[in-house]
């Protein structure tokens, strides 16, 4: 009786991470739609991720003025912010690659950060790494390379610099970019505050962009309208990551959440973008859902 009891529990509360999963899931690819449909618009990138972080640090502040336990700490300043900046200036040099370098490369490799994350998870909090999730994070790592070839962005070569250049500006945005999801697995693993963490780690970035806009000197204010959407979904969704955290690992968190929302991207770009994928897209949507289900049942 008793086994039945603790194999009913362990049932319910797996069911409630991947529930978490899926939020996540669905609130990145809520980011990254309404990004694309602002840009689609004319929206200027800068002022379209300027609404983002700032009114997610806004709803930041607003959960953390509501939740009467949340109390600030050194660990989870520091932590929040060192993440705030570091997922900040990857996102600026990531732009910063793609203009002036490979876009295909720039993006896959700026989407595999989760990696350093994951050997993060393994070395550091000492996370179990099975064959069968080794397969999985392999899958999901080609899905990512493959669906941006499929797409013929390892066609676009803007050119700008040289392939050095290039090179150490993608390679430190792929560093820096693993840090916020560093900071979201020892928030999990050390039990801080989420909504502290939350609330500082969206402001940096919201500082940074800040500073861009005025030495821009012009504002678009149709981003706020797509920068709130986006903004209410990041925030859900890195909730919801450290939530799934608590209950999954880091090792099969990051690679389900970062692959999932290429893929549900790629068939949203179809469906209301009315844009083609070739077949090789839809052998990575197939080699990045097997990586999920081996993760998923691991």
């Amino acid at each position: 009786m008793l086994s039945c009891i603790c194999i009913t529990i362990m049932i319910i509360l797996l069911s409630v991470a991947y529930i978490h999963i899926v939020i996540v899931i669905l609130g990145i690819t809520c980011v990254g739609f309404f990004t694309t449909l602002a840009s689609r618009k004319g929206i200027p990138g800068g002022d379209m991720v300027l609404s983002l972080f700032g009114l997610s640090t806004l709803i930041g502040l607003g959960v953390f003025l509501l939740d009467k336990k949340a109390t600030f700490s050194a660990d989870v300043t520091w932590l929040a912010l060192l993440a705030g900046f570091g997922g900040g200036i990857a996102y600026f040099l990531f732009n910063a690659a793609v203009r002036n370098g490979h876009y295909g490369f720039s993006n896959a490799i700026y989407r595999s950060s989760y990696l350093i994350a994951v050997v993060f998870s393994v070395l550091v909090f000492k996370e179990s790494i099975s064959f069968q999730k080794l397969g999985g994070i392999i899958l999901t790592t080609t899905s990512i390379f493959v669906i941006s070839y499929s797409n013929e962005s390892f066609s676009k070569h803007a050119g700008k610099t040289g392939a050095l250049r290039w090179f150490g500006i993608i390679l430190l945005s792929f560093f820096l970019s693993s840090m916020p999801r560093i900071g979201q697995n020892t928030v999990s693993a050390f039990k801080l505050d989420k909504t502290v963490y939350l609330f500082l780690s969206y402001a940096p970035a919201a500082l940074l962009f800040l500073i861009l806009a005025i030495r821009k000197g012009s504002f678009d204010k149709r981003a706020l309208l797509y920068g709130g959407i986006g903004a209410i979904g990041s925030y859900v969704s890195v909730f919801s990551t450290i939530s799934a955290i608590n209950k999954l690992g880091g090792v099969v968190v990051f690679p389900i959440t970062l692959t999932g929302p290429i893929i549900l991207g790629l068939i949203l770009s179809v469906a209301f973008f009315k844009e083609k994928i070739r077949p090789l897209g839809y052998a990575g949507i197939a080699i990045g859902a097997t990586g999920i289900i081996l993760l998923s049942g691991s």
